[in-house]
């Protein structure tokens, strides 16, 4: 069990919140942060450090600092300060034992690194304060091997000897395409992400008790703001191209049914920052009007940088717990409250991905006539470059194919294009656009029961449980026709019909392009969700323990 002090115990567990918090910590080495502070905070203020220690598989180690003041010192302020990292090493990724082991994706990825600071005053004896500051980083790699360094580094503190390269300074078309085979996958994967995540928060909240105001109330007030970045959001699938081959028979370079029937490459833009802003605020009130009546007040008001239409996210709550004859053995209780719910990152970083003018674009040559039937070098007909991609040169592996000069001199011209602008995303999956009124999800959250004590140490309680979603949003293709009758296939509007007189101001070089699909991310009525729920629960009480049966 690890060694927690009962000061760290009791106040160790709101350093930080949901899926960041970690309890469990190791023994610190003399140069870690954990002992630098425990020296600073005994020379300057005379106090005692607390550490919290332990030791959790998969974790590198996380740091509880936590000081109380020294004998004699007194102090109307307490500090809190939480470390943590998680490090996981290279791992190679053999897809179903079909990869060769140079074939291998790679993924390195150094998990959570927490720094959360917390610092509570107590400004009078009903008055407490309370302020915390947090900064998460997550770095998410991969990609074949060639795109990392110092692989076998197993310090990702802080991204201390973290080296990927990526496609920084690396010529994709240089690397090495992925070869596969019916029944095994050779040369690079062809898989990539870089995820660079970094969030910083604040919070700051005010807690202020008062009687003789018609009972005794529970005051609090706060404010939060959070910065969410993916800086950057990398995806670069598939930028070193695809060889598909009919057959299983290794590449040779002077033997025209060893080659392959299909090539396909992407192209264009593979970083994307993203950040996103958001702050909320709210009061409540826990107001013990007397021994049987307890009412919870609250409003909390929500904005997000990414819908900025929304500008009235107020949620007001509102509880009651009511002890009918005062002696507790009845309670009548209930509640209704609105709770706004932020657009997830992911939806903005795929919005930045699949504009309208494409950022990147997929090139395929489409399959030809298999070589292995012909027994002569594989033809694209009328397609000089077609055929000058699905005809490869040997690399420096044996067996392996990469892309001829011919084939790099046309890709690269077409990835010119690309990067100045001149693409429309027209490919079947298309472009997502965005809603200019796209509000903030919410949910109108309400219950209302009675829990009756029926034996000793134990109750049973009813409660009707319900919500309403509401402002939910989902992709919708807005270029979707009726069903052809004739055909029983789905039509397209084209562009005069979903977008009459450009009312989604999209590019002039779109107007006049042929869609197959246009998603649009959309809040409609046709989304929302209704739940209802009768709940009954049995609770048993037991010294140190609580048993709960609920239907």
């Amino acid at each position: 069990m690890p060694e927690v002090t009962p000061w760290a115990a009791r106040d160790a567990s709101d350093l930080v919140t949901d899926g960041l918090r970690r309890t469990l910590t190791r023994e610190p080495s003399l140069h870690e942060p954990s002992v630098l502070a425990h020296q600073l905070v005994r020379r300057v203020l005379g106090a005692d450090l607390r550490v919290a220690r332990g030791v959790r598989p998969g974790f590198s180690n996380s740091t509880d600092l936590l000081f109380s003041p020294a004998p004699g010192i007194v102090l109307d302020s307490s500090l809190r300060l939480f470390l943590a990292r998680r490090i996981l090493t290279v791992n190679d990724s053999i897809e179903n034992d079909l990869a060769i082991r140079d074939a291998a994706r790679h993924e390195n990825d150094s998990g959570d690194q927490v720094v959360s600071f917390a610092w509570t005053s107590v400004l009078n004896n009903r008055t407490t304060n309370e302020v915390k500051v947090g900064h998460v980083r997550e770095n998410l790699l991969q990609g074949p091997k060639a795109l990392f360094d110092k692989t076998a580094s197993e310090s990702a503190f802080f991204d201390h000897s973290w080296d990927f390269i990526g496609f920084h300074g690396r010529e994709p078309f240089d690397v090495g395409s992925q070869n596969t085979h019916p029944d095994y996958i050779a040369g690079p994967r062809n898989t990539y992400a870089q995820n660079i995540i970094r969030d910083i928060t604040f919070d700051d909240s005010l807690n202020w008790l008062k009687s003789g105001w018609a009972g005794d109330h529970t005051f609090k007030a706060g404010v939060s703001f959070s910065r969410n970045g993916a800086l950057p959001a990398g995806t670069a699938a598939n930028f070193i191209g695809l060889f598909t081959f009919p057959t299983d028979r290794p590449f040779n370079a002077a033997d025209p049914t060893t080659y392959p029937f299909r090539f396909g490459v992407s192209m264009g833009q593979f970083d994307f920052n993203v950040i996103d802003h958001r702050l909320g605020s709210y009061v409540s009130d826990k107001w013990a009007v007397n021994n049987r009546l307890t009412l919870n007040l609250g409003l909390r008001y929500d904005w997000q940088g990414a819908t900025p239409a929304e500008k009235n996210a107020f949620g007001p709550r509102l509880g009651f717990a009511y002890s009918v004859g005062g002696d507790g053995k009845t309670l009548v209780r209930g509640g209704i409250g609105k709770v706004f719910q932020c657009t997830q990152t992911p939806i903005l970083i795929t919005l930045a991905q699949r504009q309208v003018i494409a950022p990147t674009f997929a090139y395929d040559t489409a399959q030809v006539t298999s070589p292995a039937v012909t027994g002569t070098f594989p033809v694209k007909a009328g397609d000089a470059n077609a055929t000058a991609c699905v005809n490869p040169v040997a690399g420096p592996t044996a067996g392996e194919a990469v892309m001829s000069p011919a084939c790099k001199a046309f890709l690269g011209g077409l990835r010119a294009q690309v990067l100045a602008g001149g693409f429309i995303n027209n490919p079947t999956a298309g472009p997502i656009i965005d809603s200019p009124d796209r509000q903030m999800q919410y949910t109108w959250a309400f219950s209302a029961g009675v829990k009756r004590e029926i034996a000793k140490d134990m109750a049973v309680s009813v409660d009707y449980v319900g919500n309403r979603g509401r402002d939910l949003t989902a992709v919708i293709d807005i270029n979707e026709g009726p069903i052809n009758p004739a055909t029983g296939r789905v039509t397209r509007l084209g562009v005069s019909g979903f977008n009459p007189n450009n009312v989604l101001n999209l590019p002039a070089a779109a107007l006049n392009t042929t869609f197959v699909q246009v998603n649009q991310e959309q809040t409609r009525p046709e989304f929302n969700t209704d739940f209802n729920s009768l709940e009954v629960e049995l609770e048993k009480r037991r010294p140190g323990e609580l048993h709960a049966f609920t239907l």
